[in-house]
């Protein structure tokens, strides 16, 4: 989410710098950058509800620096007028699902289009500019982080009504789309029509024009796996439904319902109606907390004074102090994401700074030895990744609709998920194909020739047993078909050949053009293309083919020769060389200059660092480590800076460097 420095210098007393708070910020709480007076910040899912506002980001900011928070100020009066003009509320829903509906009502208002700076504000943020009444909700969902939504009091039929939608019953949303309801959506509705999908869109008939005077101000909680639901089987994606999705606290709501009724009150003016359940007094949310749990869970010693401190800065007070450093913590409302002890601790941890825990025990080095199909899936991920092949990472998870296109490539039964995070994954990985074509399409629109791979487990049943392999694939997606299937066809050629493995190509699935690679009457792969109707249902623009193989059989059937060499008698003298060269020449080239000229002595090189210059745009500095052994003796200084001196003639006369 992005926010631009001056809108959040509204909140804090101290000026920001935009790129220090940018790197505390990826220290402390989420992955920030910095780039024109603007931060993009990458705010976790569970602390969406608490920071993913202008007032929220600048508390969070507080809390990681030495900077205070300022808030807006409440100021409105209740009018004291006897008014008819009222609407019955009424909530049918039980409270796991509509925990909260608040409201209020402002009569004669006079509204009108949007100030030049309102309207910009919002147009950055990516809002339309609508009307003032309007454009003031976005603005405070933007500050607040609370959405609300505002009816034309004048157009509900007798009263409001939260409730769940008839199967089949019709809503017609402000922007003119209709949409046919399944049954299980909450909607607002009054005594003839649906006024609002509830926390995602509002309708039509309420909706507020510059011609509003009455106004009836909606702000609730509603339950987040309902609105994403409807927000899923509509296909409906707001702004408020993003943010529903990831809860709200009630008491935002409250303060988001009082921040737009003030701001109204100031620039519209009106006649304001408060409803009782909108000034509730929520419990205090008070968690129990023993000091030493901060040494018992992370190993590190804070000072008491420290600790008062962080709690501070976080918004949280101290209810009670009992004997052995055991308190009641208040915590704010706001911080869903607090919810016991352990969770105050990481976020005592993380204010006061991973960097400046000390490692408790000493670490040493424990070497390894890998097992041999560890070391293939190496041999294997080098050498496609030196025939210009990309490494592609995704979920091991697939949707229902990849296994519908994919079907042919299982050799049982898919394993099913229990209880899926989604409906995009919910099956185990039978195949790494669905994954890789889903990888291209993400990316036809930047690249024209795409060449993927990946190496990872699939799992299928096969006679009531779950069968788990590890498999390796490579895909390619181009315009051209033929130039696809030479490029695949020549890489299989090269990677058998490698591995000394013969093979054939057998039909296997006509309609998809899918083909079984053979080794003596033994299937130990897939060679095939995605036909037509497939591309067109993935909204694939190019053409795409891929080989899969099992990893497990051609490890087995791979014939490279073992190669002893016996454990040397003497030692190997290490030497490390640093230098300057052109920024253009690759460190490959560098290595193959090296190993093409015949250095006595020489076994390895190694590649240590490399280093940019900041005040040398053409240069890098390039450390290499040398190995040199002799089978017959031990080597001396004097041979060694022999060899040294060769190998420096060597670079200076092909590749004009200069020693550091």
């Amino acid at each position: 989410m992005k926010f631009r420095i001056h809108d959040l210098q509204n909140y804090l007393t101290k000026k920001i710098n935009g790129e220090k708070i940018a790197q505390t910020l990826t220290l402390k709480s989420f992955e920030t950058t910095y780039k024109n007076n603007v931060l993009d910040i990458d705010i976790l899912p569970n602390r969406f509800s608490d920071c993913a506002s202008f007032i929220g980001l600048a508390k969070e900011i507080s809390a990681v620096s030495d900077n205070n928070v300022v808030l807006p100020k409440i100021n409105f009066l209740e009018t004291k007028q006897k008014i008819n003009k009222n609407i019955k509320v009424i909530n049918r829903l039980q409270s796991n699902i509509v925990p909260y509906y608040f409201y209020r009502i402002i009569l004669n208002i006079n509204n009108k289009k949007s100030e030049t700076k309102l309207a910009d504000l919002l147009n950055f943020y990516g809002f339309n500019n609508i009307n003032y009444l309007v454009d003031l909700s976005n603005f405070v969902m933007l500050e607040c982080g609370a959405p609300l939504h505002i009816f034309d009091l004048d157009k509900i039929d007798e009263f409001i009504e939260v409730r769940t939608a008839y199967q089949g019953e019709r809503f017609l949303s402000f922007d003119d789309k209709e949409y046919i309801l399944q049954g299980n959506e909450i909607v607002i509705a009054d005594a003839k029509d649906i006024l609002a999908l509830a926390g995602i869109k509002g309708g039509k008939k309420a909706a507020v024009t510059l011609q509003t005077k009455n106004i009836f101000i909606e702000g609730a909680v509603f339950n987040p796996a309902s609105i994403y639901s409807t927000s899923k089987q509509l296909n409906i994606k707001t702004e408020a439904s993003f943010r529903f999705e990831k809860g709200i606290a009630p008491t935002s709501v409250i303060y988001s319902l009082d921040r737009l009724t003030t701001l109204i009150y100031n620039n519209l003016g009106g006649d304001i109606l408060i409803n009782k359940n909108a000034q509730i007094k929520f419990n205090d949310k008070i968690i129990n907390f023993n000091f030493e749990e901060i040494y018992n869970l992370s190993g590190c010693k804070i000072e008491f004074n420290e600790f008062q401190n962080i709690i501070k800065k976080l918004g949280i007070t101290i209810k009670r102090n009992h004997r052995n450093k055991i308190f009641q913590l208040i915590i704010p409302n706001e911080r869903l994401d607090i919810n016991n002890s352990y969770d105050i601790v990481e976020e005592i941890i993380r204010i006061y700074g991973l960097d400046k825990i000390t490692p408790k025990f000493e670490c040493f080095e424990n070497n390894i030895s890998p097992k041999q199909n560890f070391e293939f899936i190496d041999f294997l991920r080098n050498f496609t990744i030196k025939s210009s092949f990309t490494e592609s990472f995704s979920y091991n998870l697939i949707s229902e609709k990849d296994l519908s296109i994919f079907k042919s490539l299982l050799n049982g039964k898919p394993i099913k998920i229990y209880n899926p995070l989604s409906e995009n994954y919910s099956f185990f990985q039978f195949s790494l194909i669905p994954n890789l074509v889903k990888a291209i399409i993400s990316n036809q629109k930047n690249f024209t020739d795409i060449k993927l791979f990946n190496i990872e487990k699939i799992a299928f049943w096969q006679n009531n047993k779950i069968i788990e392999k590890y498999s390796y694939a490579i895909a390619i997606g181009k315009k051209n078909i033929d130039d696809i299937f030479l490029e695949l066809k020549g890489f299989l050629n090269l990677l058998m050949n490698e591995l000394k493995i013969d093979y054939l190509l057998s039909i296997q699935d006509n309609e998809n053009f899918y083909f079984a690679i053979m080794h003596n009457k033994k299937n130990i792969g897939t060679f095939g293309f995605l036909n037509k109707y497939v591309l067109n249902l993935i909204d694939s623009d190019i053409n795409i083919g891929f080989v899969e193989l099992d990893l497990d059989l051609i490890y087995d059937l791979s014939k490279k020769e073992k190669i002893f060499n016996p454990l040397p008698q003497f030692p190997s003298i290490i030497r490390d060389l640093s230098f300057f060269i052109n920024r253009k020449i690759s460190v490959h080239q560098i290595e193959k200059i090296l190993l093409s000229h015949k250095v006595d002595y020489l076994k390895k090189i190694e590649l240590k660092d490399i280093y940019l210059p900041l005040d040398n745009k053409d240069t890098k500095s390039v450390t290499y480590r040398f190995y040199f052994q002799s089978d017959e003796r031990t080597l001396t200084d004097e041979e060694i800076n022999q060899c040294l001196v060769k190998i420096i003639n060597i670079l200076k006369n092909q590749l004009n460097i200069e020693i550091r």
